[in-house]
């Protein structure tokens, strides 16, 4: 990036495009796969004792359409992503995301081996 260009500006070449394409999906694979383990940990975790402490996310489970929903919620962002191109802001967002979906399996799975060795 030149210094006269905005920080938050998009990519022109097409390498750049390329770029933040495959960081794009590469973000929302790993925002599947962080979303699935979240719902197995959290059932897991709930067959052990546990209890879910968001009721959204209670109901859901209960309800057997947790991972429905969150599946259905990232279907929702590739479908944008593919109609309008991934803009670098949502980049952003959606790495952030996923970040804290790794604090939150990370947290589940330590809890999770801690409940499982009593």
């Amino acid at each position: 990036m030149s210094a006269a260009e905005p920080a938050n500006s998009e990519p022109t070449n097409a390498n750049g495009q390329a770029d933040v394409r495959r960081a794009a999906f590469t973000g929302l694979v790993v925002l599947v796969l962080l979303n699935i383990a979240d719902v197995v940990l959290t059932r897991l975790m709930l067959r052990r004792g546990g209890i879910e402490l968001n009721p959204v996310a209670d109901f859901l489970l209960a309800s057997n359409g947790a991972l429905a929903v969150k599946l259905v919620i990232v279907l929702l962002l590739y479908l944008d992503f593919r109609r309008r191109g991934p803009r670098v802001i949502t980049l952003c967002l959606l790495w952030l995301v996923a970040g804290i979906y790794v604090a939150v399996v990370v947290v589940n799975g330590s809890q999770l081996v801690a409940v499982w060795n009593q």
